[in-house]
């Protein structure tokens, strides 16, 4: 991996002020790899960088400004390939633009040295579902380099130590004050503090889970300071990111020394704490090939497709809720004045991913062309509507039963997702919808309105039906 050199080209000392290290005259200063994300956030390098009174050097060569304030910031700064030169792997090529944003890598397809066989070890790639190009491998890549930058502002902290009962750990993020638009889109610090609970004393991750629960069901942390916390590993990490961002990074950045902070205090005040970054940035963070456990903002770049070792679930994961309405899940009311509304909410504690949504009713001759055993179809219909991650989506209208298998089930590209048991005196009816992606329903208090699924009977039901039901499935998972 290359170096992080600053050679000074004046033959006075550069002091660096928003970093705290000064460049000797003449001299050089190797920046050490524990403090590269120092100096990746500083503007007082880059400035020095811009003017030429300092230079970037790799290990081996000086580099442009360009490149240099590149790799100083994260980004890589030499082609990692060439073909003319063994010791470089791969070229960046440009491909449609200027910005460096358009570039391309563009490899080859020989991995490293030959088998048994004496061929030569190539890689294989498919096309994943989603239209990418993946990597299928069985055995372990290592890619030493970075590919350009995460464009969402984020920071993260770590739970050392959570500190005696009584313990206090206040968070911090400062406000916006970049966006020169009408009406203005800054956004308010935020500042929240928990105290340490003696049951969570020594458990790190239990702490760790409560602030996560409690920043996602505060309003003003999601609703009008546009963030979101999540847990990005089996660690006690904290990791907080913004929502509202746009691709060149302007808004709801909070570059500044000390605009996120993570402070620690009471009695006894003895926690410990680690700090990503003081700010919530985007431009200085290089996002690498996967996912960084120790450093969950570096989102990963490719995808990885081949054998994977799957850690089964708890079974208390998996959801399965009635709509109710009233503490009842039977749907057999009038609704013909006034709708009857029945749901499924949102839960306080968990995200819901919702994979299957199941209507299962009986009666006495149930027959296509009318509503189940009623002589005739409704007039007004049941109503579907759910509300997930803010967004309102209504599915067309039950009428008549053939509705529950062309309306319904059919949306699911089976027919085995519909079917009428007939036998003696009561027959049966299921009518199943299944999402190849579940969808979600946001842990209550992410919205001023909170995510929903509502059945809606607007017609009378109370005659010619044993009884109606509707449920989801899907699994919990905390936000």
């Amino acid at each position: 991996m290359a170096q992080r050199i600053l050679k000074n080209n004046t033959a006075s000392p550069v002091d660096i002020t928003d970093t705290g290290y000064t460049v000797p005259a003449s001299g050089q200063l190797v920046i050490p790899p524990q403090l590269y994300g120092l100096f990746e956030g500083s503007s007082d390098v880059v400035t020095y960088i811009g003017d030429s009174t300092l230079t970037v050097n790799d290990g081996t060569f000086d580099l442009s400004i360009n490149e240099g304030t590149r790799l100083i910031q994260g980004g890589f700064s030499r082609p990692i390939s060439d073909g003319s030169d063994p010791t470089i792997k791969a070229a960046v090529r440009d491909a449609t633009g200027t910005s460096y944003f358009d570039k391309r890598l563009l490899t080859e397809n020989i991995i490293a040295g030959i088998d048994a066989l004496g061929a030569f070890r190539r890689a294989a790639t498919k096309v994943r579902s989603d239209g990418l190009t993946a990597l299928c491998t069985d055995a372990t890549v290592v890619v030493e380099s970075t590919f350009g930058f995460d464009q969402q502002p984020d920071s993260f902290f770590r739970i050392i130590n959570t500190g005696g009962a009584g313990t206090t750990w206040t968070i911090y993020i400062a406000g916006t004050s970049n966006d020169p638009s009408s009406p203005d889109r800054d956004v308010p610090s935020y500042s929240k503090v928990f105290t340490v609970e003696a049951g969570e004393v020594g458990d790190e991750i239990s702490f760790r889970d409560r602030i996560i629960q409690e920043l996602n069901a505060d309003t003003t942390f999601r609703q009008s300071c546009f963030l979101k916390s999540q847990k990005a590993t089996d660690r006690a990490v904290v990791h907080i990111f913004s929502e509202a961002f746009n691709a060149s990074g302007e808004f709801y950045e909070r570059p500044n020394p000390n605009d996120f902070m993570v402070t620690i205090g009471g009695s006894p005040g003895d926690g410990q704490v680690v700090v990503g970054f003081d700010n919530l940035i985007s431009r200085s963070k290089p996002v690498t090939i996967t996912r960084d456990f120790d450093s969950p903002h570096r989102l990963g770049l490719f995808g990885i497709t081949g054998n994977v070792n799957v850690t089964p679930k708890e079974l208390s994961d998996i959801f399965i809720e009635e709509a109710k309405n009233g503490g009842s899940p039977n749907m057999t009311v009038d609704g013909s004045g006034t709708p009857i509304d029945f749901y499924i909410n949102a839960s306080p504690s968990t995200d819901l991913f919702i994979e299957t949504l199941i209507f299962n009713g009986s009666a006495n001759r149930i027959k296509f062309g009318q509503f189940l055993a009623k002589n005739s179809a409704l007039l007004n219909g049941i109503q579907i509507s759910i509300k997930s991650d803010n967004i309102i989506t209504t599915f067309p209208i039950i009428k008549a039963t053939e509705d529950f298998k062309n309306k319904w089930a059919a949306l699911s590209g089976s027919a085995s997702n519909f079917a009428i048991d007939v036998q003696s005196g009561l027959d049966e009816i299921v009518a199943v919808l299944t999402f190849t992606n579940p969808f979600i329903i946001r842990v209550a208090g992410t919205f001023s309105i909170d995510d929903y699924i509502k059945v809606s009977i607007r017609d009378d039901l109370t005659s010619r039906l044993t009884s109606l039901n509707f449920r989801a499935k899907g699994f919990k998972k905390e936000p």
